[in-house]
């Protein structure tokens, strides 16, 4: 990642203060360290955060390889046989992850499944509301001509996109559009699961 950061334009000596800063800092995350230390490491903390990342998103992750069942191929299982039934569920997804396996994970299935073309398959999956609170790797290249693939290519340009779709948690303030439309999904959900809680 230190060699895609330099290639980016950081510079050596900066990359290295900033590991040593956030090392020593004892803080419980980046995230809470950035919040102290935003002046000087906004942007190199979060194209940090996006070239740590970008190298787990292996498509090869998103087939199922053993006859264990993933909680994605539970969920899709859960959402009809038929692509009509599909959009009745009225499914919406709130994570506060950057990560974007959901969203291939759905597309791909959706597609192959199904037999669709790419922009049939767009409009069913978009069917689906998925908001990333603190913003995501990028946004998916089937749902925006400008987005990154799901990828593990990591170059500066990939890094930089990335980069400049998240937000560091204490920039995403209560009043912000995602965290309010969170919200409002919240409020108007008939049923609510929880999933996902590691810490």
């Amino acid at each position: 990642a230190k060699r895609i950061l330099i290639k980016a334009g950081f510079s050596e000596d900066l990359l290295d203060t900033f590991c040593r800063d956030l090392v020593q800092s004892n803080l419980s995350s980046i995230d809470a360290f950035l919040e102290q230390r935003e002046s000087e490491y906004k942007q190199v903390g979060k194209m940090a955060i996006a070239a740590t990342l970008i190298p787990h998103e292996s498509p090869d992750r998103l087939v199922r390889k053993q006859d264990k069942q993933e909680w994605y191929e539970y969920l899709y299982s859960l959402l009809g046989t038929k692509h009509i039934e599909f959009p009745k569920y009225h499914l919406t997804i709130i994570t506060f992850n950057y990560d974007r396996s959901l969203e291939y994970f759905l597309f791909n299935s959706l597609k192959f499944s199904y037999g669709m073309n790419d922009k049939e398959t767009l409009n069913l999956f978009r069917t689906i509301r998925i908001v990333h609170v603190y913003g995501q790797l990028g946004k998916p290249h089937f749902d925006d001509p400008s987005g990154r693939s799901y990828s593990t290519e990591l170059t500066p340009d990939a890094v930089e996109k990335a980069a400049n779709d998240i937000t560091i948690i204490h920039e995403g303030n209560s009043n912000s559009a995602s965290i309010e439309r969170a919200h409002d999904l919240i409020a108007e959900a008939g049923v609510l699961c929880f999933l996902g809680f590691g810490y």
